[in-house]
């Protein structure tokens, strides 16, 4: 039941207007800057991107190459080592129009005090995988962007949740999506599922590899991803580390590899239900097994895969397009 639901939401999305026209598949410019107005705190140690991906944590002490993802939203970003607000007081500009930093690093109290000092328009909150930090909603600028969210959670009206996007480990290196186009018959594998087994994977793995026996499920190595979704139709998306939202799915939307999976509804909700523009993946999770079996069946359908692939590659330009109108508008 739950599964004829979602095809027939995706139905209505796709209807209303989930395709767009192909050149709004191209991911738009970031936003301009003719400024260093795009403020990332960090702790200490120069501000330099750390080529090597840190598969143990998705921001950690060092500058990692996440902040590549930022600047393709927010444009030109100054990072700047945050030991403690003192030693902040020489290198901040006296107004900043976006300040971005994450939970793992710096206390609601550290960014309460940068907030006073600069004033930005835009706050973005980082981290809290494990959606310990719901004091992090408190912040005062005009428009707040926080990663994760609780259904817990009372969310202020000035506050947006921001998609986690993709991590270092997907491996989607510049020049990685010139295949996310491929058609139904250009890809030879029905689905797969990059990652360990661990928690109910394993389960998940073995109903998906009775019913379509045509696929890839194991470890792969970052650079071995855009090739595994660029040649795959579904890809399995269970659980990540702690939350449902996971960078794997955003990974393979991006290539045009749509994702199935088996969640609760709430666990759905509470996942993307805050996202904008609405995002596809409420509608490609079912209830339990026997149901993600299903919908994988009728996501496998060609006429209706090609439709899916296409909105899912293209509610990933659009969403990047809202975040910097919300920008804008702030």
């Amino acid at each position: 039941m739950r599964a004829g639901l979602a095809v027939a939401a995706l139905l209505l999305l796709l209807c209303a207007g989930g395709l767009v026209a192909a050149g709004a598949l191209r991911r738009p410019r970031a936003l301009p800057s003719a400024a260093p107005e795009v403020v990332c705190l960090w702790t200490s140690g120069a501000p330099v991107i750390n080529p090597a991906c840190d598969r143990s944590t998705q921001w950690s002490s060092r500058v990692p190459v996440e902040i590549l993802e930022l600047r393709d939203i927010f444009g030109d970003i100054l990072v700047l080592p945050a030991p403690s607000l003192a030693r902040l007081r020489d290198t901040l500009p006296p107004r900043v129009r976006v300040l971005i930093y994450s939970t793992n690093l710096h206390s609601l109290d550290f960014a309460l005090a940068v907030e006073r000092r600069v004033r930005p328009r835009v706050s973005v909150v980082l981290s809290d995988e494990h959606r310990r930090r719901p004091d992090h909603l408190a912040l005062a600028a005009p428009c707040v962007m926080r990663q994760y969210a609780d259904r817990g959670w009372e969310w202020p009206a000035h506050v947006r949740q921001l998609p986690i996007f993709t991590h270092c480990w997907d491996g989607l290196a510049p020049g990685s999506l010139a295949d996310a186009a491929r058609g139904y018959a250009e890809r030879s594998l029905d689905w797969c599922f990059a990652g360990t087994p661990k928690g109910d994977r394993g389960e998940l793995c073995a109903a998906m590899g009775r019913a379509f026996p045509s696929h890839f499920a194991g470890q792969t190595e970052p650079e071995e991803n855009a090739q595994l979704y660029s040649t795959s139709r579904l890809a399995l998306n269970p659980r990540g580390n702690s939350s449902l939202e996971c960078s794997r799915a955003y990974a393979a939307m991006r290539l045009g590899c749509v994702p199935v999976g088996k969640a609760a509804t709430w666990e759905v909700q509470e996942a993307f239900g805050r996202l904008r523009p609405r995002s596809p993946l409420l509608d490609l999770y079912a209830d339990s097994t026997e149901g993600m079996v299903e919908l994988a069946h009728r996501l496998l359908d060609p006429p209706f895969w090609s439709m899916v692939s296409a909105s899912v590659r293209a509610w990933d330009a659009e969403c990047l397009a809202e975040l910097r109108s919300a920008v804008e508008r702030a």
